[in-house]
């Protein structure tokens, strides 16, 4: 053998033909992703007769509780006629004292018109013997007899004067009375509002504490009631659907259209499919096919195969 030169041929690697790879995709049928289809498809109708049922048992086994507006319009009704009372006591009282003060001011300004009526008497009783006395004395046009009307004058208006502010007096305490009785009845007033709200809130408040405690104490109680409403009602549709189903041969309502739903789904999957491909798929997966497609899996074969 002759180093560093070329060895015999047969020892060198026969060059690798080209292999077609071209793939039929009439025979490729994506099992896994028709099976999930199928099953989401399904699991539409399921979920939909979960929901009546569980509608269903809520319905059947509700209990009945009084709403917050029920326990807001008993409240009120309770405090009501206990602060309508009390405001009508208080009413009451503010009217007879402001009846006693409204008659005592009416009284005053009588007498102060009383008084002054006969406080003008006297003076004009007093002009009239101060006339008659200068007129004797033949002073009636002098000066005196001015003077002396002048000083009669001024001392009825001071009389008057004083009268009238005796009484003013007595009138504006009657009226600071009146107004402190208004301010007093106010204030209760608004005393009794902000009472009204606390406790009307207090009572609202235990009244839903009951209504939360036996809502709670029911709902306890009730679960297991409400299972068997909702099996029930699970049942009763199976027997509709199998005794509609035995009599006609087909599916109804909800049911029929996802029935139809998954087997319009199969038939698209499978369209154009090789034929043996498709028998294999269906004889591999007949349990769950027939699970899926029930009274429409016959049809189903026959078409597709």
């Amino acid at each position: 053998m002759t180093i560093g030169k070329t060895g015999e041929k047969s020892l060198l690697p026969e060059s690798v033909p080209s292999v077609g790879l071209t793939t039929d995709q009439s025979r490729i049928i994506l099992r896994d992703k028709i099976i999930t289809n199928l099953k989401s498809i399904a699991k539409k109708y399921d979920d939909e007769v979960n929901a009546q049922a569980n509608a269903y048992a809520e319905k059947v086994t509700k209990g009945s509780f009084d709403s917050d507006e029920d326990l807001y319009q008993a409240a009120k009704e309770s405090l009501d006629e206990t602060y309508g009372q009390k405001k009508q006591k208080a009413t009451e009282r503010m009217q007879t004292s402001s009846d006693e003060l409204s008659d005592k001011r009416l009284s005053l300004e009588s007498d102060r018109t009383r008084a002054l009526s006969r406080l003008a008497k006297q003076y004009d009783q007093k002009q009239d013997r101060l006339v008659e006395k200068l007129t004797k004395r033949g002073l009636a046009s002098s000066s005196i007899a001015t003077l002396a009307r002048e000083e009669a004058a001024t001392e009825r208006a001071q009389a008057e004067a004083e009268t009238d502010a005796l009484y003013n007096k007595r009138i504006q305490t009657v009226d600071r009375k009146i107004e402190a009785l208004t301010a007093s009845y106010n204030a209760a007033l608004k005393n009794f509002e902000v009472s009204y709200a606390m406790d009307l809130q207090d009572k609202i408040d235990r009244l839903k504490g009951k209504r939360d405690k036996l809502q709670s104490d029911y709902e306890k109680t009730r679960a297991s009631d409400k299972k068997q409403a909702y099996n029930a009602y699970i049942e009763q549709q199976e027997q509709t659907n199998r005794e509609y189903e035995q009599k006609e041969g087909d599916y109804s309502g909800a049911k029929k259209q996802n029935y139809e739903e998954r087997y319009t789904y199969l038939l698209e999957e499978l369209q154009g499919k090789n034929k043996k491909s498709v028998q294999k798929f269906i004889l591999e997966n007949d349990a769950l096919l027939r699970s899926y497609l029930g009274l429409y899996y016959d049809r189903f074969v026959k078409e597709v195969t």
